[in-house]
């Protein structure tokens, strides 16, 4: 009886690691190709996101480079440059030269998407302009602009309007 126990344990460890080496090859052998499959799903993703990226990059310059040239189209304009030095431009005799430079205006938003309007603020005058609006600093406060806790003077006074933020920012 003892000469058959080591016989059957023999037997034993013989299937065992049959089993052992048939259960352990296959799954080495998936998680390897798991393991490369990821790799290469993560490398596609990667290369598909900065190809997105690139794409968004040169569309977003392109559309800046666009609203820099509207820029420079606007600040090229010479009848614009006229209402630059002009005080009182809402009176009589002037108001007929601010309507003629508004009606000159291009209407930007027609053919650009990332225009939804424009203002032209000119210092001298406190005239606020575009091509469908014509306002003085105080009417375009009432009308458009109002930040939080800021008063319509405190605006006009310390040069909200010529972008001068801070200073209105600081009086918050």
């Amino acid at each position: 009886m003892t000469f058959e126990k080591p016989k059957r344990n023999k037997l034993l460890r013989s299937y065992f690691m049959t089993y052992l080496i048939v259960l352990i090859i296959p799954i080495l052998t998936v998680i390897l190709l798991s393991r490369e499959s990821i790799n290469m799903i993560q490398r596609d993703t990667d290369n598909e996101n900065r190809t997105l990226m690139a794409q968004a990059s040169n569309i977003l310059d392109t559309q800046l480079n666009d609203i820099r040239r509207i820029g420079t189209q606007i600040t090229g304009n010479t009848s614009l440059l006229s209402l630059q030095y002009l005080e009182n431009p809402l009176e009589y005799p002037n108001v007929q030269q601010v309507f003629q430079v508004k009606s000159n205006l291009p209407d930007y938003k027609l053919y650009h998407e990332l225009i939804y309007d424009y203002f032209l603020f000119f210092d001298c005058g406190q005239l606020v302009l575009n091509n469908s609006i014509t306002y003085t600093y105080s009417d375009f406060y009432d009308n458009y602009l109002h930040p939080a806790g800021v008063s319509k003077e405190d605006c006009i006074s310390n040069g909200f309007f010529r972008g001068d933020y801070g200073e209105v920012a600081s009086l918050q």
